[in-house]
């Protein structure tokens, strides 16, 4: 097998054919459209498997990485067995293979070249928000004869909040890339970074915003520090005045009324955010949770609908707050799903994978341009995304969540670059 850590394709071979084919096509599809992505993740598992690996994951990397993924699938595989409605449970278990996407990418991006990779996925993404801004501007879709919400850009997408989850990670990482090169290829890395985060923009998810705000507040963590201060003391200052202003009446007062479907209006709407209608979905969750808070519910929504109904009559809200099927909280849902140890599990893997990447960041020589930028770009998506799913479900969205843990591959994987180029520095001792 070849080793980890290089970054140029060696002669193309049968099994790097096989392995690298896979990890192509999930990027490619990735932006676009989930039965590729089903495609090429299955694809992954069954070639990865069939090849049988020679090193297995686990002697790749240290057991407090890889075994959160393993003890959250047993997990769910317990709660299911412990709800009430253990059929339909089960029926929804298989969702949880996409957990070990991260580990079987490894053996597959070894045998790529993974700048092609993220630079066929930059030109995928450019081009689909090309089409997210036609979506905005005049509610075009041709993959649906009626648009869910005409205007707010959703790519091929049904929802617009599947559209922005993606794109928020895909801009910081862009971003960063664009750090490690010079001239041309930089201005092309700013250039996609520059129209991913506009795709989130017109998608008119708030989730989305806040997240994305996240990831690049992350990024100026990575300037000289005067620049980072002078950069991001006048945006968190305009962020806290604009938010103070939108969860009151005075924006109202400030700029009127304005359509629902614009920038304006959404911004406008983030009062609503913190409404009654969505303080109690929070309040059904945690209902739910405390009646079980060990094994949860199982992976089901059904049981939250009581809670959901006990809310609306105690708070004396409309009926329409029935039609939302989950809490619109990627975590108070996984509790509701799958218990307290659930959730910490849940965490666990981003604590570990964001950890990883810190680690190796921390020992990255200043020659390893590459793979520093890889670093931070994806430290800022995950914790963009994690600061998206306070106001989404994202976890449960399947294309969202095929996004988070192909990126969390990338992410093992350049640490794993890292750690065999310090040990092969002669003033370095081995690295476990």
């Amino acid at each position: 097998m070849q080793p980890i850590g290089g970054s140029r394709v060696a002669p193309l071979t049968t099994r790097r054919l096989w392995l690298g084919t896979p990890a192509y096509l999930l990027f490619f599809f990735s932006l676009w459209t989930i039965v590729g992505m089903e495609l090429a993740v299955l694809m992954l598992h069954g070639v990865v498997l069939y090849h049988r690996l020679r090193t297995p994951v686990h002697d790749w990397l240290p057991r407090w990485v890889w075994l959160p993924f393993l003890l959250l699938t047993g997990w769910a595989l317990l709660s299911s067995l412990g709800a009430d409605n253990v059929g339909a449970s089960l029926a929804r278990l298989p969702r949880h293979y996409r957990l070990f996407v991260p580990l079987l990418l490894l053996p597959a991006l070894a045998r790529v070249d993974l700048r092609r990779v993220i630079g066929m996925h930059a030109v995928v993404a450019c081009l689909l928000a090309l089409y997210g801004l036609a979506q905005f501007g005049w509610a075009v879709d041709f993959y649906r004869e009626r648009m869910v919400n005409p205007y707010r850009a959703s790519g091929t997408f049904d929802m617009y909040h599947t559209y922005a989850g993606i794109m928020l990670m895909a801009a910081p990482i862009y971003l960063s890339l664009a750090g490690s090169t010079q001239g041309q290829r930089r201005a092309l890395w700013i250039g996609a970074a520059a129209m991913a985060a506009l795709a989130v923009a017109v998608s008119l998810g708030r989730a989305g915003w806040l997240g994305l705000a996240a990831a690049l507040l992350v990024l100026c963590l990575r300037l000289p520090r005067r620049l980072a201060v002078t950069l991001v003391a006048p945006g968190a200052i305009v962020i806290a005045v604009v938010a103070a202003l939108a969860m009151t009446d005075r924006l109202h007062a400030i700029v009127g009324t304005a359509d629902s479907n614009s920038l304006t209006g959404r911004l406008l709407s983030f009062e609503r955010a913190g409404s009654d209608e969505r303080l109690g979905l929070w309040e059904a969750a945690v209902n739910g949770i405390r009646d079980a808070p060990v094994l949860g519910h199982g992976l089901t929504l059904e049981p939250f609908y009581p809670y959901v109904e006990q809310v609306r009559i105690k708070r004396g809200l409309s009926e329409s707050l029935l039609g939302d099927r989950n809490p619109h909280n990627t975590y108070l849902e996984l509790a509701f799903y799958l218990g307290i140890p659930g959730l910490l599990l849940f965490l666990a893997i981003w604590a570990a994978v964001i950890w990883w990447c810190v680690l190796w960041l921390r020992r990255a020589a200043p020659t390893l341009s590459f793979e520093r930028s890889m670093l931070w770009g994806l430290i800022a998506a995950l914790i963009g995304s994690l600061v998206n799913g306070v106001f989404g479900s994202h976890w449960v969205d399947a294309e969202v969540q095929v996004n988070i843990v192909m990126w969390m591959g990338v992410a093992l994987h350049t640490g794993l670059i890292v750690r065999a180029k310090v040990n092969a520095s002669p003033s370095q001792g081995p690295v476990p």
